[in-house]
């Protein structure tokens, strides 16, 4: 497929019949267009404190967020509740851990994780997760190198659920107070 301009992949995105894009339809569409450096470049932010997450685009199909990261800074544990998600790396690398459930639910408040993939993405590589899909992402190149990602959701966050990595303790986030905790 050919590289789509971000003014044809929103035109893409609202023309969808529903306002839940598939997770493979939303990656497809993702890996296909070009991000303008003028567009990102005017929507970085950095904090030495914690990764900054600065909205790009909002509708009622689609959020887009780039994400900017300094140098050892990760997201918890999290899901994303109700929404898809992809992201698109742009510049470093960023690790991303996978995990999935390894209990019933039987201790309400509580999961037992158990990672079933660790990645590491370049510039140009693009990952996803379904709804329910469990992960964390951060930056670990070392050397104060920084990592920008763009974070799309479909539908747009809602709220998340959290997994303390120690405890197994869940906790839940409700937007737009998680855009801020994630």
């Amino acid at each position: 497929m050919p590289k789509l301009s971000w003014s044809d992949f929103l035109a893409r995105v609202e023309a969808f019949p529903t306002t839940s894009i598939p997770v493979a339809e939303l990656f497809r569409l993702v890996r296909s267009v070009e991000f303008p450096r003028e567009l990102l470049e005017s929507h970085m932010q950095w904090s030495p404190e914690t990764y900054q997450r600065v909205p790009l685009y909002r509708s009622d199909r689609l959020e887009a967020l780039v994400l900017c990261w300094e140098d050892g800074q990760a997201t918890v544990i999290h899901d994303h509740g109700p929404s898809c998600s992809v992201a698109a790396v742009t510049q470093g690398l960023v690790k991303v851990e996978n995990f999935r459930r390894a209990d019933r639910g039987e201790r309400p408040g509580f999961a037992r994780l158990e990672t079933t993939e660790t990645l590491t993405l370049n510039p140009g590589d693009v990952c996803c997760s379904e709804i329910g899909g469990i992960h964390a992402m951060g930056n670990e190149q070392g050397g104060r190198k920084r990592l920008v990602t763009v974070n799309f959701y479909s539908p747009p966050l809602s709220r998340i659920q959290t997994f303390d990595r120690a405890t197994g303790a869940i906790g839940e986030k409700v937007y737009p107070a998680l855009l801020a905790t994630l």
